[in-house]
């Protein structure tokens, strides 16, 4: 097993090395140790492993890491089912490869592959750390506050989120997979949702 999470790193560098924009917001950190970490499951972790996404080549070795760790990994979602609704809770999910509380352990930047099933509106949410939200498949509209519209991002698009800038996300017919990268102030800060309708 320990030669899978080494398998979805050296992905994840490849990655990088292909996707400018990566490089630009955070240089992978050097050195990140490999922690033992018990698998966490998420109700939408079997529905990610059926998608029928099709990534983009240059993060096509990072999706393939990504479905074969998904039974092995601890996921999240980061709000509570009373906070974020039934849908999301059940249709979201993400895991931490590396970072503070990931799966190999480093220093000053977090990076997670965040899974979205279809038609889901990932409601305005805001965080400390400053993000970067890398598109390996599917396609979602994002928005940020102040803009009249939202933009459409495909595979191989990014999309820079500052400090508690709030910003909201709703998918396409097919889910979407997302590197998500955090920098700076709040690595392991909390995330914050504006309440479910009705809750």
């Amino acid at each position: 097993m320990r030669a899978q999470f080494d398998m979805a790193l050296d992905a994840m560098h490849a990655t990088f090395a292909a996707v400018p924009a990566l490089r630009e917001f955070s240089p992978l950190p050097a050195g990140s140790r490999f922690v033992e970490r018990l698998p966490k499951a998420v109700p939408v972790v079997p529905q990610f492993e059926r998608c029928t996404l099709t990534p983009v080549p240059e993060a096509d070795a990072l999706f393939r890491a990504a479905r074969a760790l998904a039974p092995h990994v601890q996921w999240y979602q980061g709000y509570t089912e009373e906070k974020a609704g039934r849908d999301f809770a059940r249709n979201a999910g993400y895991f931490e490869l590396l970072g503070v509380d990931g799966h190999f352990n480093a220093p000053g930047l977090s990076a997670f592959l965040l899974y979205l099933g279809p038609n889901l509106h990932y409601r305005r949410h805001w965080h400390e750390a400053e993000e970067l939200y890398y598109i390996i498949a599917g396609e979602a509209y994002f928005q940020v506050d102040g803009e009249e519209t939202p933009s459409l991002l495909r595979p191989g698009d990014s999309r820079f989120h500052a400090s508690f800038q709030p910003h909201q996300t709703m998918t396409g017919p097919q889910g979407i997979l997302c590197l998500v990268l955090w920098r700076g102030a709040g690595l392991n800060g909390p995330l914050e949702m504006e309440t479910a309708p009705g809750a």
